[in-house]
């Protein structure tokens, strides 16, 4: 079977399954009953991506880079100058990192990516509860973010590469619980924690410091900058500095336009570099004006983001609790899309954390929710963030040419559509959220870290 015969019977199975969750939904079974019928869907629908995704071969980051950066712990300093060098195919992480997998070093490396995986799942299983529970969804809706769990493409990629993304998926959805606790200290603890394993979300720390979020912003910073210190006291600053050169600034200056990397810049390579990029894992140096494009792009969108957060209503009547924590939760979906859409190096995985605003697009009480046009969108969106991550091969050589340069882009084109509905959801809302630090409970509690 080819690849687009693949991609074409992934879509519709993932359309059949949705209208099948639908009607099972619409059936009048008992909740026993639904429960088995929806996850013996799901069920069917994962086996069936997980052995027709990209890779071929499964727990490669885990081989190539987890499980080396946990023999490297054990050794000592010396054995990572060889795994900095290999690039994107070896340790990336900050060099104490890899102490959380010291342990797992200790098993061959077969075992070890068995069971890293399998423990990887838990994270997952947590991840559906608690954005159901965020997200106010029943019934259907929790049926149907069952589904779209087991048929997303890029948290099938993040599993059978024994990555992290889909775990920090879990812990991205218990931040925004604590904060909704009130528990801002801790929200910022474990979002640091999460953005120490994945750079790219630190972005929370500087949307923390623009909300006046000082609670939240110290429980970040005091996380990451514990990390840090401790790795310089372990690893010395000569390790770090060869870290920040090979795994950080290279790859910022010099972007990869491989077809797994779904960020603007990969795109503009794709498009001026041709074909020729699409399974090539090295940084390449571009040209200028391409950087400015880039970097002009990735900038609007934090532009639009800053500019929709910050529009004000004519009248400003006191908001209730409600209004203000559908606030929060905009601007805190609207971080997560922008560390993903934003990176300069954003991979396929990484679009497992659009699960999250995915989930409460879905939602019964959000404010898209009432608008035809809206959840048509969001399900253009799904439909192009859902399918399974692979590198197509079209007979058709116009078309192969676009897809090449254009459709390979799709996980990102879905993310900017995302993007999109929560500016103008957050835009619509039009006076600006209080401090997170200032806004109470769920329940009307008082916040408290």
């Amino acid at each position: 079977m080819t690849t687009l015969l693949y991609l074409l019977v992934d879509i519709g199975a993932v359309a059949a399954g949705i209208a099948a969750v639908l009607a099972i939904a619409r059936a009048g079974w008992s909740p026993r009953a639904e429960a088995l019928g929806v996850l013996a869907l799901s069920g069917a629908a994962a086996l069936f991506i997980f052995a027709t995704s990209e890779p071929q071969a499964r727990f490669g980051d885990f081989r190539d880079a987890y499980y080396l950066g946990g023999v490297a712990a054990l050794r000592g300093p010396e054995a990572f100058g060889a795994l900095f060098d290999q690039g994107v195919h070896g340790w990336v992480n900050l060099p104490i990192v890899a102490y959380l997998f010291a342990p797992f070093a200790l098993l061959p490396a077969r075992e070890s990516a068995f069971v890293f995986s399998l423990l990887g799942l838990i994270p997952v299983a947590l991840a559906w509860h608690l954005l159901s529970r965020l997200a106010g969804l029943e019934g259907r809706d929790r049926w149907l973010l069952l589904f779209l769990f087991a048929v997303s493409g890029p948290l099938h990629y993040s599993v059978k590469e024994a990555n992290t993304s889909h775990m920090v998926l879990a812990g991205l959805a218990g931040g925004l619980l604590l904060l909704r606790a009130g528990r801002h200290v801790a929200a910022g603890l474990l979002l640091g924690a999460m953005a120490v394993i994945k750079l790219p979300l630190l972005l929370f720390g500087v949307a923390f410091v623009l909300r006046r979020n000082w609670r939240a912003a110290f429980g970040f910073a005091l996380l990451c900058g514990s990390a840090g210190l401790l790795s310089l006291a372990v690893f010395g600053l000569d390790l770090h500095l060869l870290w920040y050169e090979r795994c950080v600034r290279q790859f910022a200056s010099n972007p990869l336009g491989a077809f797994n990397v779904q960020s603007i810049p990969a795109l503009l390579i794709r498009v001026v570099e041709g074909p020729s990029v699409l399974r090539d894992w090295d940084a390449r140096e571009i040209a200028s004006t391409q950087r400015l494009a880039g970097s002009v792009l990735t900038g609007l969108l934090y532009l639009a983001a800053l500019i929709a957060c910050a529009r004000r209503a004519p009248e400003p009547p006191r908001e209730s609790s409600a209004a203000a924590h559908e606030r929060t939760d905009i601007e805190y979906l609207l971080v997560i899309c922008l560390a993903v859409i934003g990176s300069p190096l954003s991979w396929s995985h990484y679009y497992a954390w659009l699960l999250m605003p995915i989930a409460f697009l879905l939602g019964p009480h959000f404010l898209l929710r009432g608008t035809a046009a809206g959840q048509r969108m969001v399900w253009v969106a799904i439909f192009l963030i859902t399918p399974t991550v692979l590198l197509l091969e079209i007979p058709n050589p116009t078309l192969m040419a676009a897809y090449n340069a254009i459709g390979v882009s799709h996980l990102m084109f879905g993310g900017l559509l995302l993007f999109a509905l929560l500016v103008r959801a957050r835009a619509r809302l039009g006076m600006a959220v209080p401090p997170l630090s200032r806004v109470e409970g769920r329940a009307g509690a008082p916040a408290r870290s």
